[in-house]
């Protein structure tokens, strides 16, 4: 696993997911409108799509 999604949930604001779970993963804001302002990624520090394409590169 390398991600989680979260969706929108008024009662879970994105900023307290971030502050939650910053300092150990990668917090993203979604890009999925339809998912709501509050959504978000969580994800494995220091892995992505640009370190995943320059260690197969």
């Amino acid at each position: 696993m390398n991600k989680i999604s979260f969706i929108s949930n008024k009662d879970l604001p994105f900023e307290q997911i971030n502050n939650r779970f910053q300092d150990k993963f990668e917090i993203y804001r979604t890009t999925v409108p339809q998912f709501g302002p509050e959504s978000g990624e969580i994800a494995v520090k220091d892995v992505n799509k640009f370190t995943a394409i320059e260690f197969v590169l």
